[in-house]
């Protein structure tokens, strides 16, 4: 299950075709009146992932008391790589985290081969996290 939540409105998403660019547009102009990113929050649960990730005006850090599982550890460099854990996100950068994100999760579900990465669109490798 992804509920993303802009604001104060929230959508659930099945798949990365369930991501509509113009909504989640819409949503990020509407809700920033002083251009700077409205609150921005992904609510992730499923088997091997529990995460809630915020990004953009009033959100906190991430705060964990455990270790983050390997796959919730993709998710996480996924949104490093997106640039969703920096001020002044544009809506391109989550519109493309939350069509890869199905493919994160499915491929987290299993161990990655021993030498096999997951990369983005531009070939940098995005798991194993790059040190």
């Amino acid at each position: 299950m992804i509920i993303l939540t802009i604001g104060d409105t929230s959508r659930r998403l099945s798949s990365s075709a369930g991501v509509e660019e113009g909504w989640v547009t819409h949503h990020l102009r509407t809700c920033r009146p002083d251009a700077a990113p409205p609150g921005v929050h992904v609510r992730i649960a499923g088997p091997s992932v529990a995460l809630n990730l915020s990004a953009g005006e009033g959100t906190r850090g991430a705060v964990t008391s455990r270790s983050l599982r390997p796959a919730e550890a993709q998710v996480v460099e996924l949104w490093r790589a997106r640039g969703l854990d920096r001020p002044g996100f544009r809506s391109g950068q989550l519109v493309a985290f939350l069509h890869q994100l199905p493919d994160v999760l499915e491929q987290g579900s299993a161990a990655l081969p021993a030498g096999m990465a997951i990369r983005d669109v531009s070939g940098h490798a995005l798991w194993p996290a790059r040190r």
